[in-house]
């Protein structure tokens, strides 16, 4: 009885481990998503904020890009009518400031996304001879505005009302002597959605292909995620088959990585309790061997021990006491 009691603690004790071991990669996976889905988590949110940052860093340089080549032109653009200004029609120098104006504005080189109009006390008076991308006059504030705002001195600034977004010149032309008291613009825009609208569509494209991307690298993480952890699936189900009375079967061991480490530390480990487990049962069989003798002998006394014979009683009880001691010392040994 005592050697199938320490048995079935020694077996209880070695299961125990390893439904611990079980217990523990259960609530690992179970709870919460598993490692494959993690890794595909942070190598795809990892690749979409590297796409997003270069797409962002573009972007901004570029629209910087454009927005600075537009005062550019505008800036080329005031130094033709200044030019065109100060050379007058041939040898002979402009009669009027209206006159310089209107040169001025028909003779205007027509450019993407460009509008151009002549401006005489805050009115609007002259049109390019050709017709341009922008008409600077479906947006009635705007006249107003750059009358205001070129009073003195030529201004490039920004007109962002009634629904466009405009970077105008608006430079006063003054001849002199010109007999009009009259304050006369040279008013020229570039329509900066229609400039931006190019690239704007560029950055589209580039976020399609970006999510493109994003699905490629999902879909090949997903792939090798899946193929490093296989070694650790097989692992694991052979890990749940191995128990207490079972310990014979190993882990495959396959290449030189973390996970054949792992591998191989963890059969050392069966070995261990491998090893730990056949040292018990051989402690049983020799506990079984020593406690058999003592058991034989008491019982055999007892058997042919004359109950009516006080001498036979009192040598059987010492000799059954003096191995019942005996016994007692082998479970004290085991202690």
């Amino acid at each position: 009885m005592m050697r199938a009691f320490l048995f079935r603690s020694a077996a209880v004790a070695t299961d125990g481990i390893l439904r611990t071991m079980g217990t523990a990669h259960a609530s690992a996976t179970g709870a919460g998503w598993t490692v494959r889905t993690r890794i595909v988590i942070v190598i795809t949110v990892v690749a979409a904020i590297g796409l997003l940052s270069v797409g962002a860093a573009v972007y901004i340089v570029e629209r910087a890009r454009i927005l600075a080549a537009v005062d550019n032109r505008l800036e080329a653009a005031q130094k033709s009518a200044r030019a065109l200004v100060a050379v007058g029609t041939g040898d002979t120098p402009w009669a009027s400031s209206t006159a310089a104006l209107e040169a001025t504005v028909t003779r205007i080189n027509p450019d993407d996304n460009t509008g151009a109009l002549g401006v005489i006390d805050g009115v609007a008076a002259f049109i390019p001879g050709v017709p341009l991308d922008v008409d600077l006059r479906s947006a009635p504030g705007f006249v107003e505005h750059v009358s205001a705002a070129a009073a003195q001195d030529p201004v490039i600034g920004t007109y962002a009302e009634e629904g466009v977004a405009w970077r105008y010149l608006a430079a006063p032309i003054a001849i002199d002597g010109s007999p009009e008291p009259s304050r006369v613009l040279f008013v020229t825009a570039y329509d900066l959605d229609g400039e931006l609208s190019e690239f704007d569509a560029a950055a589209r494209v580039y976020l399609i292909a970006a999510a493109v991307v994003l699905i490629v690298i999902a879909a090949s993480a997903g792939l090798v995620a899946a193929r490093l952890l296989q070694p650790l699936r097989r692992m694991r189900e052979t890990a749940a088959r191995v128990s207490a009375r079972s310990l014979a079967e190993r882990l495959p061991v396959e290449g030189n990585d973390d996970v054949s480490a792992l591998a191989a530390t963890m059969n050392d480990m069966l070995d261990r309790l491998d090893d730990a487990l056949g040292a018990q049962r051989m402690l049983l069989s020799d506990v079984g061997h020593e406690l058999k003798t003592p058991v034989t002998i008491v019982s055999g006394h007892l058997d042919v021990m004359d109950v009516d014979n006080p001498v036979d009683v009192r040598e059987t009880r010492a000799l059954v006491l003096d191995e019942l001691a005996r016994m007692g010392r082998l479970v004290q040994d085991l202690a």
